[in-house]
């Protein structure tokens, strides 16, 4: 899941099926690491959220079906990803 493009674009984002499916993997991808799951809650990337406050997965796949990622949130380094230089990943 190199491209993160598809949660930068366009809020129109938010309201597609690929976006649906997008975060449905990003959910698993972060459920894949067992030291990203505390007391079955996960970190939560929506802009309020700011990775700071966890949250049930359905919360936060709701927060991010809703309102989004956090602006820039290229690197999942709040979620097990280990550090990839940004320019990679464009």
């Amino acid at each position: 899941m190199s491209d993160r493009s598809w949660y930068q674009d366009s809020p129109k984002r938010l309201y597609t099926q690929d976006y649906l499916q997008r975060v449905e993997s990003f959910i698993n991808f972060v459920l894949s690491k067992p030291k990203n799951i505390s007391a079955d809650e996960i970190r939560c990337p929506f802009m309020k959220c700011n990775n700071k406050k966890s949250h049930y997965k359905n919360v936060v796949m709701m927060h991010l079906l809703k309102k989004g990622f956090i602006e820039k949130y290229l690197f999942w380094y709040a979620h097990g990803e280990p550090y990839v230089p940004h320019e990679t990943m464009l």
